[in-house]
């Protein structure tokens, strides 16, 4: 038989997964600056600058900056610094892969580590994880509500993602940065740019991102001494984005791109920066569909179409605070002051346990003070702390549900508490969401044919186990209100096992 068909749009995910790969090379002193006598910290901060889809692959080319602190040889100044850039390229290979499928790639730094090959050159390598994921559209037919008008038929809401997102943005940050009075400027050694005091607004179809560009700067000042200073430039961007209206889905990442910084003067300094803010957009619709039908005078044979569904079962959000006491080295001069206090959090596991999602990762802290020593007067402490909290939960959540989390340091501060220890205070936030997968079967195709029915009367029934009135009028071909009628049931309906049931066969 000819049935009314409706077609839907959903979002599909075609690939999601973790990514590791490696930036490597070798860094040599160029020929104006000395020797290196000691390194003091490599740090190495990737970005992606090419995501490309086509037909069965994938290739991402990103950079990753690098900078070293080092002691040098015979010199009277604390420190210098090295800058490079090296490149990495990934490709992931999946027959799925179509160049009108949507990419969303994002990258991270899990570990930096160096090797002093002799006092002008160093070996670096940086491991550097790609979060990916590709999404596609896909079109559904399914038997329209309204068709089968001598059916009896069971109906069911279900809220369908019926458009998926990703956008790639960018936008440049330049400031003069006016030292205080008295400040001044001989050379650049470090320039930390990170994100703080993230907010979005949805409007129709222009999302407005507001937020703190935080320049960290370290710099050797008039006498050949290390300073610090921070500064905050406050930033508003829209942005046009199709299909994004009040009720959208939004997640944001930012990565932060070139970033360069110049002295302009004795005490002022020009910053600059990409910012590169990754955008999902998630549209969802509550559409009734038929997931089951049969007929009273024929038999039908249906055909079901197996739709993959998630739903967002809560949005966790939880802020503490991480304290931990760094000890200096045994070997190394006591504590005169901090220069630099910096913390790296990362989300190694999290899983879902009596309702509560059990987080455990760690957090990289690290610090640059001045040393009570004419031989080394800046060292370096860093320590990996591990943390493990438990975030509530929904009830309806089970261990089979995705997890996905980040954390992210939305404060950090210290106190020296001996010539051999430093408090340190990173503020954390978590925050994330709890999904369920599940399968979902709507009714793709019907066919009849005659039904053989016998004379008419009536049959008693017991009840078997967990079934419904739809089950048995499914099975006897009888309308559910002849059932009722025929058993005297009015309201809600609880079945129990054993209980009889008068069907009547018309």
């Amino acid at each position: 038989m000819q049935v009314e068909k409706q077609e839907i749009n959903i979002g599909k995910t075609i690939f999601e997964g973790e990514i590791k790969t490696s930036a490597d090379g070798k860094l040599i002193v160029p020929d104006v600056k000395p020797d290196i006598l000691k390194v003091l910290q490599v740090f190495a901060e990737p970005y992606l600058c090419e995501k490309v889809i086509e037909d069965g692959k994938v290739t991402l080319n990103g950079k990753t900056k690098i900078n070293v602190l080092y002691l040098p040889e015979g010199e009277i100044c604390n420190v210098m610094c090295l800058d490079t850039v090296f490149d990495f390229c990934e490709t992931i290979k999946n027959a799925d892969f179509r160049e009108d499928m949507t990419l969303c790639a994002v990258c991270d730094v899990e570990k930096v580590s160096y090797n002093l090959l002799n006092s002008r050159k160093i070996g670096i390598e940086a491991n550097i994880i790609i979060d990916v994921s590709v999404l596609s559209s896909e079109k559904i037919l399914m038997v329209s509500n309204d068709a089968l008008e001598d059916a009896e038929k069971l109906k069911k809401t279900i809220p369908f993602t019926i458009s998926e997102s990703f956008g790639d943005f960018k936008f440049n940050i330049t400031e003069d940065i006016e030292l205080p009075q008295g400040m001044k400027v001989c050379e650049i050694l470090k320039t930390d740019i990170s994100i703080s005091d993230k907010e979005y607004k949805a409007l129709p179809e222009k999302l407005v991102l507001k937020g703190k560009l935080i320049a960290g700067i370290l710099y050797l000042d008039e006498n050949n001494k290390v300073s610090h200073l921070d500064y905050d430039i406050p930033f508003t961007e829209v942005f046009e984005i199709k299909n994004l209206n009040d009720d959208s889905e939004i997640e944001i990442n930012y990565e932060i791109g070139e970033t360069t910084s110049k002295i302009t003067g004795e005490n002022s300094i020009c910053v600059s920066a990409n910012v590169m803010p990754q955008v999902k957009v998630s549209n969802s619709e509550e559409k009734e569909v038929l997931c089951d039908c049969y007929f009273l005078n024929d038999k039908c044979n249906l055909t079901y179409e197996t739709i993959k569904m998630q739903e967002v079962l809560c949005r966790p959000n939880f802020s503490t605070v991480l304290k931990q006491l760094l000890q200096k080295e045994e070997k190394s001069p006591d504590i005169l002051g901090v220069y630099k206090v910096q913390a790296k959090p990362w989300i190694s596991d999290a899983t879902i346990q009596n309702g509560k999602i059990m987080v455990s990762g760690k957090v990289l802290m690290y610090v640059l003070y001045i040393a009570d020593s004419t031989d080394m007067p800046v060292c370096v402490i860093k320590e990996e702390v591990p943390f493990n909290y438990s975030v509530e939960c929904s009830e309806k959540a089970s261990s089979d549900d995705k997890v996905i989390l980040d954390v992210f340091c939305e404060h950090i501060s210290y106190t020296i508490s001996s010539k051999e220890s430093v408090e340190v205070r990173c503020g954390l936030q978590i925050s994330g969401k709890v999904i369920k997968i599940f399968d979902e079967k709507v009714i793709s195709d019907v066919e009849t044919e005659a039904l053989e029915r016998k004379d008419s009367g009536i049959t008693i029934y017991f009840i078997r186990g967990d079934e419904s009135i739809w089950d048995i009028g499914k099975n006897y071909n009888v309308r559910q209100e002849d059932i009722l009628f025929a058993n005297e049931i009015e309201g809600e309906v609880n079945l129990t096992k054993g209980e009889k049931l008068i069907i009547p066969i018309s």
